[in-house]
Order: structure tokens, then sequence, then C-alpha cells
């Protein structure tokens, strides 16, 4: 069971306004607060709208399309049948599908869809990610950079961003302050902390592209 104070610290406030909310007192909430709120809870987008409904008295903005991308049966398959994690994103991170090994490494998979979101709002992200500061945030969040100048019409991609700027103030200062540009993690080696497995593996990123489609990323993580 989780307390109330440890809730109002991962949510960022203090224990007295977060029970206000938690007692489903409707005051002038933020959208950010709200939203930090539901992912510390780990909420999915049904649950993340009856927070809304029940502290502020209305549903939230949506946060923009759901993926176009339709992967087709041979791209299925080169996925299910890896032996390490795979998965395929769209332009915006958000994952179309997975695979097994996946969804064993990172749990999160199954209620959050988008890579991006992950990394940048879900506090277990700075455990799971070794040197989450230094060797995964100025890195994921500079290729968010690239894309979103190869793509400035993307709105959701332009959402997402907007989104994490608003939650994370680490990503925040590093937008602001360390303009960097990193196009993609293909041959990167970068280690993970496994939860389940209680150790930290470190992998090489194999980042592929169909021709067909060039704005999908096949992303496998092989142990090295």
């Amino acid at each position: 069971m989780v307390s109330q104070e440890d809730m109002a610290r991962l949510v960022g406030v203090s224990s007295v306004w977060y029970g206000k909310l938690e007692r489903g007192e409707q005051l002038h909430y933020s959208d950010d607060f709200i939203d930090r709120t539901a992912i510390a809870l780990r909420l999915n987008e049904d649950e993340r709208m009856t927070l809304y409904l029940y502290s502020v008295g209305r549903e939230p903005v949506p946060r923009g399309r759901q993926s176009p991308v339709i992967v087709t049966e041979s791209l299925e398959r080169i996925v299910q049948q890896q032996s390490w994690p795979a998965y395929i994103s769209d332009d915006a991170w958000d994952v179309v599908t997975y695979n097994a090994h996946a969804k064993n490494w990172f749990p999160w998979i199954s209620y959050e869809n988008n890579v991006m979101r992950w990394v940048f709002t879900y506090p277990e992200a700075r455990q799971q990610l070794y040197n989450w500061d230094t060797d995964w945030a100025p890195f994921m969040l500079a290729q968010m950079r690239v894309a979103n100048a190869r793509e400035p019409h993307n709105k959701r991609l332009a959402n997402l961003i907007r989104e994490i700027l608003r939650v994370n103030k680490h990503a925040r200062h590093l937008w602001e302050s360390e303009p960097a540009v990193y196009v993609h993690p293909d041959g990167d080696q970068r280690k993970f902390y496994l939860p389940y497995h209680q150790e930290v593996i470190k992998v090489e990123v194999v980042a592929l592209a169909p021709l067909r489609a060039t704005n999908f990323r096949l992303m496998m993580l092989i142990p090295c």
C-alpha cells in the first residue's frame, strides 16, 4: 500500500494537495497535476478519463489520433520469431506490436503504448534505464528533436513533446539548454536494469526501417 506522502512525492506536490484529490474534492487542479497522478498510478486511458471527470468535471484534452500504422502479417512474424526483445514503433514512438520477450523485460508495454512517454513520465523508467540521465534521456530527447524537425506537421509527435516537456522538468531543461540532435540509436550499447531478474544487462540496440514504410522502427535489443 502506497501512502499519501509517497504518492505526493511521486507526483511532485504536497501531501495536503494530493490528499484533497484523493478525497474527491473538486478544485482547480491543473492538467499537469492530473496527468502526473495518472502516470504515477499507472492508469489506462479510461481510468485517466474517469480521474479527470471526478476531479475537474470534464474529460482530458485528446492526446491526438492513434497510430495509423498497419503491421502486415510478414512484419508481425519477424517480430514474434525473434529470440530477444523486439517491437515496432511508428513516427510518434507509439508501439504497434511487440513480442513476449519485450513484455517480459518491459511490463509497462501492456498499459503504455508510447516509448517516449514511458521514458520521460513514468518514475520506474529512471530505474530500469540504467544511467537514465546520461545514457538515455539526452539521446532520446534529441531523437525527438530531429523527428520534429523532419515532420513539423506530425501533430501526434508535437503533442507528445509538449506533454513530456510539461511533465518532466529534467527533459524541459535538456530541451532548452542542450539543443543536441541524434538521429537513431542503431548500434548503441546501453544497459538495462531488469527488476524481474534483479540484474543489470548490457545490450546492443538494433534499429531497422522497412523500405516500404521508413517511418516504422523495428527495434531489437540483443544482449552483448
